[in-house]
C-alpha cells in the first residue's frame, strides 16, 4: 500500500492508495485544490468544513450533470448546448407544437359547428 502527500486548500494530507495509483491519486488532489482554491475565493471565509461541504456539492452536480449527458448520447439523444437546447429538442418541440396547433384546429371546428 502506497502513501502520497497531497495539498488541498493550503493543508498537506497523506493518503493511502494502492500501489501505483499514486500518479491518479496526485492529479485528482490537483484538480479538487483547484476547485477548492477557486471555491474559497468565491465565498470568502466560511470555513473549512462548510468549503469542502461545499466544494464536494458542487463536484455532485458536476457529477449529475456528466451521469445525465452520458444517459442522454448512450440513448442516441443529443446533449443541449451549454445554455442552449440540442437539435433534437428543437425538433421535439416543433413536433409537439404541431400536434398542438391541429388538436387546437379540431377544437376550434367542434366549437364553430
Amino acid at each position: 500500500m502506497a502513501q502520497v502527500e497531497v495539498h488541498i486548500n493550503g493543508r498537506n494530507y497523506v493518503l493511502a492508495c494502492a500501489d501505483g495509483e499514486e500518479p491518479r491519486l496526485r492529479q485528482l488532489s490537483d484538480y479538487l485544490d483547484g476547485r477548492m482554491t477557486k471555491l474559497a475565493r468565491s465565498v470568502g471565509m466560511v470555513g473549512e468544513a462548510r468549503l469542502f461541504l461545499l466544494g464536494a456539492l458542487m463536484l455532485a452536480d458536476e457529477l449529475a450533470e456528466a451521469n445525465t449527458k452520458i444517459t442522454l448520447l448512450s440513448e442516441g439523444k443529443s446533449v443541449p448546448a451549454e445554455g442552449g437546447i440540442g437539435a433534437n429538442d428543437v425538433q421535439e418541440i416543433a413536433d409537439y407544437i404541431e400536434k398542438l396547433a391541429n388538436r387546437i384546429t379540431v377544437l376550434a371546428e367542434k366549437v364553430a359547428a
